[in-house]
């Protein structure tokens, strides 16, 4: 290679003897930065090549414990049925290019099974289901050190020394489910500042732990299930949570006073009421009372009279109803609703002519039935409202 002293001569050189080849001309700065270029580009593709290899590795290693891994690629989730962009990706450049995994399922953990430790190496884990035994502090560790984790569900039958507060640094976790804890597990909850969301499966569950709830400032939606030690107390122990917008209690007794009390929360929407042991007139006399309610679950013990004394509640919109005892002498309280979009009628005795009256109502937008409906019925319903577009889904 000439000097730079000698690069004139060389030009002419080359011109004289026709050789076809200009040298170009540049300076060292422009070296260096096609280089730094090229560097980072390579950089790129080595760390890509990395991420598939640990990602790879790690899905396997979860399949082996009886675990399962859902993948999200960066144009879009695949939920078992592959987008034909991601199916292109992985023909052409690998199983995993261009994807991430973004939630895991243990379906069966054990207190050895160093799965877990694997964890903190997916960087784009947003949601951990865990069910299992013998759960210990190291498991926990190793959880918390997911710091993108959004969603946490852990059913587990036994936990040694491990704290729930241990949570707190996870600093975007919004949805957390508890199964099978004690109810100092549940106290300890309320030190995690950032949850949204909580859910609750254990029998242990008492009206003193519920009301540590209390000083989650973010709390919206919250979950009770199977709670064998709550009592009349339980909804006493809810008033203060002013931010709840979802509230579904399961398996626990309530009555008229309760309703009274869940009255008081002010910015409550939804209200899911699951396998009550009783619900009677005056109970529902007073959850009419509960005009903000737009959502409402009854999915256990309705009955016609129930349903007369919820009629007319304001801003209610869907209403889902379970109960051999609604009959079609119903459909005209149904109809009483004065912004009711969509119904479940699941498990009822409203027959084929009642499900077609409640499709008569202009704002009905969706009735959910488990009635068996020939085709010939299905079009009669469509053509009863012509320009309307109506769902009818079991």
């Amino acid at each position: 290679m000439p000097s730079i002293s000698h690069w004139p001569a060389f030009e002419a050189f080359c011109k004289k003897h026709n050789l076809g080849f200009l040298p170009i001309r540049f300076r060292l700065r422009t070296l260096l930065f096609f280089t730094t270029l090229l560097a980072v580009a390579l950089g790129f593709v080595a760390n890509v090549l990395i991420h598939i290899r640990r990602q790879s590795a790690i899905a396997a290693r979860i399949e082996t414990v009886g675990g399962q891994s859902r993948f999200q690629n960066y144009l879009g989730t695949v939920y078992g049925k592959d987008l034909a962009r991601d199916e292109w990706s992985r023909k052409h450049f690998g199983e995993h290019t261009f994807r991430h995994i973004k939630h895991v399922h243990l379906l069966s953990l054990q207190p050895r099974d160093e799965v877990l430790a694997l964890l903190p190496q997916l960087s784009r884990l947003e949601g951990l289901q865990v069910s299992g035994k013998n759960f210990t502090a190291e498991n926990l560790l190793s959880i918390v050190q997911c710091r993108r984790l959004q969603t946490l569900d852990m059913h587990l039958s036994g936990v040694e020394s491990a704290s729930i507060a241990e949570l707190r640094r996870l600093p975007v976790l919004r949805q957390l489910k508890l199964a099978n804890f004690e109810a100092e597990r549940v106290r300890e909850i309320a030190t995690l500042p950032q949850l949204e969301s909580v859910t609750i499966h254990s029998r242990h569950t008492t009206p003193a732990a519920l009301a540590e709830l209390r000083k989650l400032p973010k709390l919206k939606r919250l979950e009770i299930d199977g709670c064998a030690d709550a009592d009349h107390e339980t909804c006493a122990a809810l008033i203060g949570l002013d931010r709840l917008e979802e509230l579904s209690l399961r398996e626990i007794p309530l009555n008229s006073h309760d309703f009274r009390q869940l009255a008081k929360l002010p910015s409550l929407r939804r209200l899911n009421l699951a396998q009550l042991p009783s619900l009677d007139v005056e109970g529902a006399s007073a959850l009419r009372k509960m005009v903000q309610l737009q959502w409402l679950g009854i999915w256990q013990n309705c009955s016609d009279e129930i349903l007369a004394e919820l009629a007319s509640m304001p801003e209610l919109e869907t209403l889902y109803v379970v109960g051999n005892n609604v009959t079609a002498a119903s459909v005209p309280t149904m109809l009483q609703f004065p912004k009711i979009k969509h119904l479940g009628i699941n498990g009822t005795a409203i027959t084929v002519a009642g499900l077609q009256e409640l499709a008569l109502r202009p704002q009905v937008l969706q009735i959910q039935t488990n009635l068996t409906l020939t085709s010939e019925q299905q079009q009669a319903i469509y053509r009863s409202v012509p320009g309307r577009a109506i769902l009818i889904s079991p």
